[in-house]
Parts: C-alpha cells; structure tokens; sequence
C-alpha cells in the first residue's frame, strides 16, 4: 500500500466517522427532543393534579368551616 493509498484510506475513516458521528448526533438530538416533550407534558399534568389538589383542600375546609357553623 503506497501513500496516496493510505491517505485516501484515511480520508474516507474520516468521511465515514464524520457521517456516523452526525448520524448518532441527530437521534440523540431527536431522543433528547422527545423526552423534553414528555417532561413538559409531565409538568402540565403535574400542575393540572396540584391545582386540583388546592381546590379539593379548599373545598375540604369550606366543608369544614360549614360543620363548625352548624
């Protein structure tokens, strides 16, 4: 194997990792993508329940106010 062979080998390793590494690089991307998406919806949801749970405790003491009135 001359030299210009080894430097063509060695430039298409690089072609090849390059194109790998972009690869791998764009499906983390795209997992990443996905679980900011489902942590957000996760954090609505959460919300959503906390909210739900200020109201229930409000209610609970409305209640509470009411059969102390009685």
């Amino acid at each position: 194997m001359g030299m210009e062979d080894l430097k063509e080998a060695i430039t298409n390793l690089g072609k090849e990792f390059s194109t790998q590494m972009t690869e791998h690089k764009n499906e983390v991307n795209a997992h990443l993508t996905s679980l900011e998406e489902e942590s957000s919806r996760n954090t609505t949801m959460l919300q959503e329940i906390h909210g739900m749970l200020i109201r229930m405790q409000a209610k609970n003491d409305e209640d509470e106010d009411e059969e102390d009135d009685d």
